[in-house]
């Protein structure tokens, strides 16, 4: 699913533990069964799956930004703030199909740094809402206070590249995890563990992107939402 776009530049552990009814009468052990499952996140069944944005950075590539260090941009180029306004409710269910939302726009930066990762920085409420009118309420004041970091492809940005689009996926089924089956009696809603990943990185006015082989990495197609940026 595709969730933002950064243009100028975003398990429910199910532990079933078995043991057979009878043990080994020639041995006297039992039989133990450990099985994993991730329930998918109910897009049937859920209207909104809300998160907010309150902050977004740009980390330089040759230095290691301590988690609870969200100062601007200092003085050795550790980190750039892309956006640090009023903080951005998304639905991210409206994110699919091809749609994204733009948060950053045309941000300038220094065109000899090297860069490798952003940070955003989620409010500490989360929801999701059911077409029923349930309401299931989520907290991770963590992502507030350190973030959440995306590895970018290796990259040094140059003048001449002229521009960095890159569009960063905010992966609901693996964000939202269930705890049990939603459609189920007992059903205890969600853990929300958030997971953003980098869908394409597309140098712009180059030959050559990050991977030496094309300027774009990764689909391009779909449509561009209005949202804060920075210039």
């Amino acid at each position: 699913m595709r969730a933002f776009i950064l243009a100028g530049l975003l398990i429910a552990l199910a532990l079933s533990i078995q043991a057979c009814d009878s043990a080994d009468p020639a041995t006297g052990e039992a039989r133990l069964t450990v099985r994993l499952t991730d329930d998918p996140f109910p897009f049937d069944l859920a209207d909104a799956a809300v998160v907010t944005i309150t902050r977004i950075e740009l980390l330089a590539a040759d230095r290691d930004v301590p988690d609870d260090d969200t100062t601007g941009l200092d003085e050795v180029l550790d980190r750039i703030v892309l956006f640090d306004g009023d903080p951005v409710e998304l639905n991210l269910l409206d994110l699919r199909d091809g749609v994204d939302t733009l948060l950053v726009d045309r941000f300038s930066i220094p065109a000899d740094g090297s860069y490798n990762k952003l940070r955003f920085f989620v409010g500490e409420d989360a929801e999701v809402r059911f077409a029923d009118g349930s309401v299931y309420d989520l907290k991770l004041p963590s992502a507030r206070q350190s973030g959440i970091k995306v590895t970018l492809p290796d990259y040094e940005v140059d003048a001449a590249d002229g521009e960095v689009d890159v569009l960063i996926d905010f992966d609901v089924e693996k964000s939202f995890v269930t705890r049990g089956n939603p459609a189920a009696p007992g059903f205890q809603g969600f853990l929300f563990r958030p997971v953003l990943e980098v869908e394409s990185f597309t140098v712009i006015g180059s030959d050559e992107g990050a991977d030496g082989e094309g300027a774009d990495e990764g689909p391009d197609d779909g449509s561009e939402e209005g949202g804060p940026g920075e210039d």
